[in-house]
């Protein structure tokens, strides 16, 4: 898709991936187009980027890498997420 608005379908969330940068524009697209739970990979977030995600009031999640969550998880990261676990952080 060249854009969030360009997207016909519902949208629950966005995983942002770019430079921190470009990251704030993708912050407004998605408020723009009514979505409200983003995911920032490490890397594309900022102090300033994660306080404009606050200032728009995001679902906004950030400084954790998404393929520990998103199934399968295996392998490297599979063993940091069992670290992570056992320490409490997850």
């Amino acid at each position: 898709y060249a854009s969030l608005a360009s997207i016909e379908d519902d949208v629950d969330g966005v995983l942002v991936v770019v430079p921190p940068e470009r990251s704030g524009q993708v912050l407004q697209d998605a408020t723009d187009a009514g979505i409200r739970n983003v995911w920032l990979q490490q890397g594309a977030e900022s102090p300033e980027v994660v306080a404009l995600g606050e200032e728009l009031d995001l679902n906004l999640v950030s400084k954790k890498c998404i393929l520990m969550y998103a199934p399968p998880v295996g392998s490297y990261h599979g063993v940091h997420r069992f670290f992570v676990k056992l320490f409490g952080k997850l």
